[in-house]
């Protein structure tokens, strides 16, 4: 894993959800120059944005990272599988 894949994860997920960086930013509470900091691989996304960064494109902490290729949770919210 390093800066750049973790940013290019975070690029797709975005895209993907039709988000803009300034949504993602003001959703996690950073500023937008960080955010793309960490989009453009120039900057590590601390723990705790990280997992509010996942929570919000509704993946995995494992999966934003780049330790497991699976995309999305297999468990929705009240715990039932899909």
């Amino acid at each position: 894993m390093t800066k750049e894949m973790v940013g290019a994860r975070l690029l797709k997920m975005r895209k993907y959800w039709g988000m803009t960086q300034a949504f993602v930013s003001k959703a996690v509470g950073i500023h937008l120059v960080v955010y793309s900091r960490y989009e453009r691989g120039k900057r590590w996304v601390p723990l705790d944005t990280a997992v509010k960064l996942a929570d919000l494109f509704r993946v995995s902490l494992d999966y934003l990272v780049c330790r497991e290729d699976r995309s999305y949770l297999d468990i929705a919210e009240d715990g039932q599988s899909r």
